[in-house]
C-alpha cells in the first residue's frame, strides 16, 4: 500500500463527522447563506457599489423614527416579559408533582400554539365587543367601549403574551439546576430570606435571564404579524416597513438596507449580551459575615441567660423548631405568604391560556360577527371550513409542505447532530451556521429568501416553501438531537464495535433506538414550525395556492369572520397532539 493511501486511510475516521455534516451544511449554505449574501449585495447596489440605500434609510423622513420605535418596542417587551416571567418561573420551580406539570403545560401549550391563533384571539378579546371591554363596562370602569384594538397598547399586550414563554422556559431550566440547599445554608448563617434570594439564588439564575432576554429581544424587533394585526398606523415597526417596501413600493434595495440594519442591531445585541458575563464566584453572603456572626453571638448570649428558666426553655425549643421549619422551606420569600406567589402564577397562566379558550368558545358561536360571549352555539363555522374548497386546499398544502420539509430536515439534521456530537471542534464552527436560520429575525430571513429565490425561480412554488421551512427544521432537530446525544453512553457503541459490528450497524441497532425519542421530538417541533410559519411564506409564497397560515393571515387583514375561530381551534390541536405523541413515545422508551 502506498504512503498516500495509508495517509488517506488514517484520515478517514477524522473526516467521518465532517462528511456526515456536509449535506446539512451545504443545504444551509445554498438556501440561506447565499441569499443572505445576495441581500447584502443588493443593499449596496452591486455591482455598482453605493451606500445610497443606507443614506436614504437614515436621512429620509420617517425611517429613522421607525427604527427607534422598533428598538424601544423590543426593549419594552423584553423588560415586561422579564418582570412577568421571572416570578412565574420561580413559582413553577417551587412546586412539585401534578401542580408543577399542569403549570408547565399552561406555559408550553401557548408556546407551541400558532402565532396567528394567539394574535386572532387578542383581536377578539380587545375589540369593541370583546371580553376586555365588556368586563370593564361590567365592573363600572367605563360606560362605553374603549378603543384598545389597533393601538400600541394592543400591540404590546399581544407581543408580551407571545414572548412570555420564551422568557419563562430558559429561566426555569436554569432554576431547576440550582442546588436547593444553598438558600437554607445562607439562612443558617443569619442571612435574611430576601437577602438570601438576592445574594444566592438570583445570581445563579443570571444565565437563564440572559438567554431569555436575548431570545425575546431578537424575536421582538423582528415581529411582523402581531404588531401589524393589533397595532395602529402610527405604530408601524421596521419589519412592517420592510414588507411594505417589498410588496408595495417594489424597492428591494431599500428593504435590503433596512433588513441589514435590523441584522446589525441583532448582532450588536448578541455581541454585548451574548457573552457569559455572569460569575457565581462572587461572595454569596460575603461582606456581611461579621454582622451575621455578631448576631449569632448575641443570640447565644441571650439563650444562656434564659436557659435556667423552664418556660423560657420551652419557648426556645418552640422557636428553634419554627426556625428549622422555615430554614428548609422551599419558598425563600418568607416575608410573603406562599399563596400570594401562587395567586400571581395563576393570573399569569390565565393570561397565557385565556386567549386560546376564548377562541375555542368563539368557534362555536352562532353570531355572524365577533362578539364575546356569543349569543348562541352552532357548528356552522366548522361546516363552512370543511365545505369551502379554498380552506381545504390550504390545509392540504400546509400538511404536504410540513411533512416533506420535516422528513428532509430529519435526514439532514440527525446526521449533522451526530457528526457535531462526535467532533467538538467541528461543532464550534458549524453549530452557529446551522442555528442561524432561527436566530436571525424572521423578517430578514423572509426578505433574503425572497431576493435569492426570485433569481432561482422558486417564488410561488412548493419547492421554495419546502426549502425555506427545512432551514428552520434543521435548526430545531440539531438542537434537540444534540441534547439527546449529550446523555448517550458511547461505551455502548464501542462495545458493539469491539464485537466486530460494522459502524453503520452499531448506529442502526444501538444508537438510533436510544435517541429516537429526541428525533421524534425534533420532528414534532420541525413540523409545528413549518405548519405555523407565515412570515417567510408571505414573502416567497407568491400569488398561487396558499398555505393555511397564509390564508388565515389574508382573511385577518381583509375580512375577520368567525370561520377563522374554527380554523384556529383546529390549529390548537396541533401542539396538543404533538405533546401527546411525545408522551406516548417517552412511555414506550421507558
Amino acid at each position: 500500500m502506498s504512503a498516500d493511501m495509508r495517509t488517506l486511510r488514517d484520515r478517514l475516521p477524522r473526516l467521518g463527522p465532517a462528511l456526515l455534516a456536509l449535506p446539512a451544511v451545504a443545504f444551509v449554505f445554498a438556501f440561506f447563506a447565499l441569499p443572505m449574501l445576495d441581500l447584502f449585495l443588493a443593499s449596496i447596489g452591486w455591482p455598482d457599489i453605493s451606500l445610497a440605500s443606507y443614506t436614504e434609510f437614515f436621512t429620509r423622513g420617517g425611517y429613522l423614527p421607525v427604527l427607534v420605535r422598533t428598538v424601544i418596542a423590543g426593549i419594552t417587551v423584553t423588560v415586561l416579559c422579564f418582570l412577568l416571567g421571572y416570578p412565574l418561573a420561580y413559582a413553577i420551580n417551587m412546586t412539585t408533582g401534578t401542580k408543577r406539570t399542569v403549570m408547565l403545560l399552561f406555559v408550553i401549550v401557548p408556546y407551541l400554539t400558532s402565532l396567528l391563533v394567539r394574535t386572532y384571539a387578542w383581536i377578539v378579546m380587545l375589540g369593541d365587543g370583546g371580553l376586555v371591554n365588556k368586563t370593564m363596562i361590567f365592573i363600572g370602569l367605563t360606560d362605553r367601549p374603549v378603543q384598545i384594538l389597533y393601538t400600541s397598547t394592543a400591540a404590546y399586550v399581544g407581543m408580551v403574551h407571545i414572548m412570555l414563554p420564551f422568557m419563562v422556559l430558559p429561566i426555569l431550566s436554569v432554576m431547576n439546576g440550582v442546588d436547593k440547599r444553598l438558600i437554607p445554608a445562607a439562612k443558617s448563617m443569619g442571612c435574611p430570606p430576601f437577602r438570601a434570594f438576592l445574594r444566592v439564588f438570583l445570581p445563579l439564575t443570571v444565565p437563564g435571564i440572559r438567554s431569555g432576554c436575548i431570545l425575546v429581544f431578537i424575536l421582538a424587533i423582528g415581529f411582523y404579524i402581531t404588531p401589524a394585526a393589533l397595532g395602529g398606523l402610527s405604530d408601524v415597526l421596521l419589519s412592517e416597513l420592510i414588507e411594505i417596501q417589498v410588496s408595495q413600493a417594489m424597492n428591494f434595495r431599500l428593504a435590503a438596507a433596512a433588513a441589514f440594519v435590523l441584522l446589525v442591531i441583532t448582532a450588536l445585541f448578541l455581541l454585548i449580551f451574548g457573552a457569559d458575563v455572569s460569575s457565581t464566584r462572587t461572595g454569596l453572603v460575603g461582606g456581611d459575615t461579621g454582622r451575621f456572626s455578631g448576631r449569632g453571638v448575641g443570640f447565644r448570649w441571650a439563650r444562656s441567660l434564659l436557659a435556667p428558666l423552664a418556660a423560657a426553655e420551652v419557648m426556645r425549643k418552640r422557636r428553634l423548631a419554627q426556625w428549622q421549619k422555615s430554614l428548609y422551606r422551599r419558598d425563600p420569600f418568607l416575608a410573603f405568604r406562599p399563596g400570594l406567589l401562587m395567586t400571581y402564577a395563576v393570573l399569569c397562566l390565565g393570561f397565557l391560556i385565556l386567549p386560546s379558550l376564548v377562541v375555542l368558545v368563539m368557534s362555536f358561536s352562532s353570531d355572524p360577527f365577533l362578539s364575546f360571549p356569543p349569543s348562541g352555539l352552532s357548528m356552522q363555522w366548522y361546516e363552512e371550513f370543511f365545505t369551502d374548497p379554498s380552506w381545504i386546499a390550504a390545509l392540504g398544502k400546509s400538511v404536504y409542505v410540513a411533512c416533506i420539509s420535516t422528513l428532509l430536515a430529519c435526514g439532514l439534521g440527525v446526521l449533522a447532530a451526530y457528526a457535531l456530537d462526535r467532533s467538538p471542534t467541528l461543532s464550534n464552527y458549524l453549530m452557529p451556521l446551522l442555528l442561524t436560520p432561527i436566530i436571525v429575525p424572521i423578517v430578514v430571513v423572509g426578505v433574503a429568501l425572497y431576493g435569492g429565490y426570485v433569481d432561482w425561480g422558486l417564488i410561488g412554488t412548493d419547492a421554495g416553501l419546502i426549502f425555506a421551512h427545512t432551514l428552520g427544521g434543521i435548526s430545531y432537530i440539531v438542537i434537540i438531537v444534540s441534547a439527546t446525544l449529550a446523555g448517550f453512553d458511547r461505551r455502548l457503541e464501542r462495545a458493539a464495535l469491539s464485537m466486530k459490528a460494522h459502524p453503520f450497524t452499531a448506529f442502526r441497532r444501538i444508537t438510533l433506538p436510544l435517541i429516537q425519542y429526541g428525533i421524534i421530538a425534533g420532528a414534532i417541533f420541525a413540523f409545528i414550525h413549518s405548519f405555523d410559519e407565515v412570515v417567510v411564506a408571505t414573502f416567497i409564497g407568491g400569488f398561487g395556492e396558499k398555505t393555511l397560515p397564509m390564508k388565515m393571515w389574508e382573511d385577518i387583514r381583509h375580512e375577520i369572520n368567525p370561520t377563522i375561530a374554527a380554523v384556529s381551534t383546529l390549529l390548537l390541536l396541533v401542539p396538543v397532539l404533538g405533546l401527546v405523541g411525545l408522551r406516548l413515545t417517552q412511555r414506550r422508551n421507558n
